[in-house]
């Protein structure tokens, strides 16, 4: 599907905004700095000495350290925040799905014209079998009716049961007559198995040409077809006995010693066997003749031509059904990849649209967040100094200089604009709107078109 490959690879590499506000504002521990500083004792000694002295506007050395620590401390702060405004501003103002918007509202409407296509396409595949399905109803209905028939044909269910039932009449019918065949044989019982298997080979093969070609034509309308598979019949039956008794005559004179048996058993025709082996012989090839014409006439329908006619409609249908499944399986699957892509692309632009309002609330939350520490850092400053200051006046003999009044403050804190949104809710339900309906469209159409396909049952019933 052409929707939502890039896309989903859009929302995917955008992880949810999370804002440390304390990271960059680490306590600044007043009780510590004077410590380290040794600000009571610097500022008594300073004091004892003078220094500052009363008219000075300078600060003194220990001022200018105490100023410095806190406003090194305010620069980290500041530098701090520069970098952390700057990425939550780049969050705020992406406009990277803004201006994919249009291309996914164009996707979804192709999502729509695809499915659609998708059925049609599937229609016209899917009328292909149909007709073929209903030419062999057509043909299978005039076949009927030509032939007066209102029964289903009779098939094997597995045609390689009856090859082996004549393949062993005719293994059966060798055996036997080797055994009878091998006397005064030049080649003995091979010989034997060659003349048995001769001898079978032409008695099956009449037979199952006959079950084959002959006695369906019984069940033929044309009354001249039914004379002549009678016929057939009636010549076929004399072939077994002429044949069999044949071979029974051939093994008398094989046992006689005599000559030249082939030609000496054409000339004893006219009687009976002489043995009860050779009327065993002609009997067995009887019997084998029967089973293998009777085997061969049930492998197809006795009708000629409705078995062939009946396989062909059997397997219309099946064609009919496959193709029916294989469709029905492509547009499944077309519809839940669609449904998942529409699912997860509407469920993208609302974490977008949070994460934004989140980046935007905590941005707001950082500002005030820097204008307390600004306040904090000038409030550790005035303390610090007046450490110092209280002590420097305790310890001096003359007035201490009047700037120990003045207040000390930092540089006011730097809080950039912030950048107008990229993503508005506006933005997100109007393309959430366009999903929701695309999807609903593809669903629409995949359900009528599931529907709209005809069954084989239905088919089936149509055409009855």
């Amino acid at each position: 599907m052409g929707i939502g490959q890039s896309w989903k690879k859009l929302f995917e590499g955008a992880s949810s905004f999370e804002a440390s506000l304390d990271k960059p504002f680490l306590h600044f521990d007043v009780a510590g700095v004077a410590q380290e500083l040794r600000l009571e004792e610097r500022g008594a000694e300073n004091g004892a000495q003078g220094i500052p002295a009363p008219d000075t506007r300078a600060r003194d050395a220990v001022e200018e350290e105490i100023v410095s620590r806190v406003s090194r401390a305010w620069q980290e702060a500041t530098s701090e925040a520069a970098r952390w405004f700057q990425a939550c501003d780049q969050r705020i103002a992406n406009n990277a799905v803004l201006t994919e918007l249009p291309a996914l509202e164009m996707a979804a409407i192709q999502a729509e014209t695809e499915i659609k296509s998708t059925v049609a396409q599937a229609s016209v595949r899917l009328t292909t079998d149909r007709d073929a399905v209903t030419q062999s109803y057509a043909r299978l209905r005039a076949f009927q009716k030509e032939n007066g028939l209102q029964r289903p044909a009779k098939l094997t269910p597995l045609p390689v049961l009856s090859y082996a039932l004549i393949a062993l009449a005719w293994i059966a019918e060798t055996a036997a007559n080797s055994v009878l065949l091998q006397k005064n044989d030049d080649l003995g019982l091979i010989g034997g198995i060659f003349a048995a298997a001769a001898i079978g080979f032409v008695n099956v093969l009449a037979a199952v040409s006959v079950g084959r070609l002959v006695l369906p034509k019984l069940q033929s309308r044309s009354q001249a077809g039914r004379y002549a598979a009678l016929l057939g019949l009636v010549v076929w039956l004399l072939f077994v006995v002429c044949w069999n008794l044949l071979a029974a005559h051939y093994r008398d004179a094989k046992v006689a010693g005599l000559q030249n048996p082939e030609a000496v058993a054409l000339t004893m025709m006219g009687a009976l066997p002489a043995s009860i082996y050779s009327w065993g012989l002609l009997i067995l090839g009887a019997l084998c003749a029967v089973v293998a014409g009777r085997t061969a006439y049930n492998m197809d329908d006795p009708c000629p031509g409705y078995g062939q006619v009946w396989r062909e409609h059997e397997q219309r249908c099946e064609d009919y059904a496959g193709a029916l499944e294989e469709v029905g399986s492509e547009l499944k699957e077309f519809h839940e990849q669609a449904s998942g892509t529409f699912d997860g692309l509407r469920k993208g632009l609302a974490q977008q649209l949070a994460d934004q309002s989140r980046a935007i609330n905590s941005r707001v939350a950082f500002a005030h967040k820097l204008e307390q520490y600004h306040a904090q850092l000038e409030q550790a400053g005035r303390q610090l100094l007046a450490i110092y200051r209280d002590a420097n006046r305790a310890a001096r003999d003359p007035s201490a200089p009047a700037r120990f009044e003045e207040d000390f403050n930092l540089p006011s804190p730097h809080i950039p604009l912030a950048p107008q949104a990229a993503l508005s809710a506006n933005d997100v339900e109007r393309l959430d709107i366009k999903l929701a309906s695309a999807q609903r469209a593809v669903s629409d159409a995949y359900l009528e078109g599931v529907r709209g396909f005809e069954t084989l049952e239905a088919l089936k019933t149509r055409l009855a």
